[in-house]
């Protein structure tokens, strides 16, 4: 028998506001968690938003109570303007919650997000709070600065990021990270004296990926709009972001002149990124000038047409250079679309690959795995491993069913949700 908890989420990402897959996260482990706990979510609030409300998401009822900053009434998301003017608007956001919230009235609180909310664990030690203080780390901003180098050459913005991560590693019950990849990483710039406080729970996937029936029609309304008389078709689905090796991709179609693709990139796309995006676009007007590939760029698509791009595709194409895990993966395979993707770090755990790929790509369970190890050499390799899977397609049709169901078994959000609600148990009993 399940002996309900009080729980409470804090984070900045909830409907109407999410940004990301941190966002998604936090909303699909509070939906799984609220079947057998009493949870609360305190969030960031904009507009004409109600101050507190209770959600229904699929028979979940959660409370949801809003903060709201002096200037949300002229923003349309908490991370607009500069860093500094968005870490200046988190710590107003985190300031008054602290002063509404009482502890008292949870056994556990769990802080999601980058470094203001899970720094906030520091706070919640200083008003003496007896309850279990979790937080999920959802991306590193030191590292991510750290190899940006966008904001590293300003002190105050970087040293406020650290200081608030490290606050997050020394007050918190635990940390939690997505994969041992990150968790390595971070020892690297916190040091190890934190290791016994950090663990590793991987992002999961919704179980509706599973189990949404394939929409026929609107599959193939797809492949005619974007395949046309080409041979196969191509998905990419990723924040379009520089480090997100899109144009590899695209690179690699102007080496493959044995079939006729069409590829289609998807994501969420941030104005910040919009010289990124240009390039991509020169890219692709390359490619298609000199061979008969096609190339579409979609932005900011709903769930409904990912979940189809996923059916329609003949291959999902991953080519970060460094990921920390690879959720998107994870997604293809709950559809059985097969899959290619890099030696980064994240694919590496999930395929448990930890030798040197000294080959231009390896079959992985559900798909291959590509030699990304010489930038000079990535869009050959990936343009290898692509007609290598297109000559054996049925192969691998056939491994990525197979695999779904063990894919859903370790990585549905209702088995890491019990994951994370062993976590809060053993936190209250230590």
């Amino acid at each position: 028998m399940v002996i309900p908890m009080k729980i409470c989420f804090v984070s900045i990402q909830w409907p109407p506001i999410i940004t990301g897959g941190g966002g998604i996260a936090v909303v699909s482990l509070a939906r799984e968690l609220a079947k057998r706990h009493d949870l609360t979510v305190y969030t960031f609030g904009l507009g004409n938003l109600a101050e507190e409300e209770i959600m229904d998401l699929d028979g979940a009822r959660i409370r949801v109570i809003r903060i709201f900053t002096s200037d949300s009434d002229r923003i349309t998301t908490p991370f607009d303007g500069t860093k500094n003017e968005e870490i200046m608007r988190l710590l107003e956001f985190a300031n008054r919650l602290i002063r509404k919230i009482d502890c008292s009235q949870y056994d556990v609180i769990h802080l999601h997000g980058h470094f203001v909310v899970p720094g906030m664990a520091r706070a919640l030690r200083e008003l003496k709070c007896g309850c279990a203080i979790i937080s999920t780390i959802h991306a590193f901003e030191s590292l991510i600065e750290l190899e940006k180098g966008e904001f590293s050459s300003i002190p105050s913005v970087f040293n406020t990021i650290v200081t608030m991560e490290r606050d997050a590693l020394e007050y918190s019950d635990f940390v939690t990270v997505a994969s041992r990849s990150l968790l390595k990483r971070v020892m690297q710039i916190h040091g190890p004296q934190y290791l016994r406080r950090v663990r590793v729970l991987h992002m999961g996937i919704d179980d509706k990926l599973f189990e949404e029936p394939v929409d026929d029609d609107y599959v193939s309304r797809i492949r005619n709009t974007y395949l046309g008389s080409r041979g196969s078709l191509l998905f990419n689905l990723n924040r379009i972001d520089p480090h997100k090796g899109i144009e590899y991709i695209i690179g690699a179609l102007g080496h493959i002149d044995t079939y006729s693709l069409s590829l289609v990139i998807a994501g969420k796309y941030e104005e910040r990124n919009q010289s990124y995006l240009e390039m991509l676009m020169e890219r692709k007007r390359a490619v298609e000038e000199t061979s008969s590939h096609r190339i579409t760029i979609l932005r900011n698509i709903d769930e409904k047409t990912k979940i189809s791009l996923f059916d329609a595709a003949d291959i999902f194409v991953m080519a970060s250079p460094t990921e920390a895990f690879g959720l998107t993966i994870l997604e293809a395979l709950a559809r059985k679309t097969p899959v290619i993707v890099t030696d980064a770090e994240g694919p590496r755990e999930i395929f448990d690959v930890y030798d040197d790929i000294k080959e231009k790509f390896i079959e992985i369970d559900g798909g291959l795995m590509v030699n990304f190890s010489d930038p000079q050499k990535r869009e050959k390799n990936l343009a290898a491993a692509i007609v290598y899977m297109l000559d054996n397609i049925n192969h691998f049709k056939k491994k990525a069913e197979k695999i779904s169901e063990s894919i859903r078994e370790k990585f549905s959000w209702r088995t890491i949700s019990y994951e994370f609600e062993s976590l809060y148990r053993e936190a209250l009993h230590t």
